[in-house]
């Protein structure tokens, strides 16, 4: 992916940065990292069988996946965060909507 005509941010330790309405960051790259990097929105998980809480997971229609399913890859509600542990210089890709920094985390955002 290309990251010309995106919009650096620079979100700092301990800071939370939520995307503005209707826009998400598109990669994350990492400074510097202590600990793990929470992102939120446009976030899936491959599950194993019956392997969900059923309050953390949409199914296929969009609905909140039950605690007995198929094994496959879900979309992690988009209020839930998902903790990544990424190496410093690593960037991903992706639509998040919030990204969360930890205490000793400096990460660039592309919005």
């Amino acid at each position: 992916m290309d990251l010309k005509g995106l919009k650096p941010v620079y979100i700092g330790a301990s800071t939370t940065v939520s995307a503005p309405e209707g826009r998400y960051f598109k990669a994350i790259t990492v400074l510097t990292v202590t600990s793990t990097i929470d992102v939120k929105g446009g976030i899936y998980e491959g599950l194993d069988a019956n392997d969900s809480s059923g309050s953390e997971h949409l199914d296929a229609s969009g609905a909140t996946l039950g605690s007995t399913h198929d094994a496959g890859i879900y979309e992690l509600i988009p209020t839930v965060a998902l903790a990544m542990s990424i190496p410093a210089g690593t960037t991903v890709y992706g639509n998040f909507s919030e990204i969360a920094c930890g205490s000793g985390d400096i990460v660039m955002a592309y919005l």
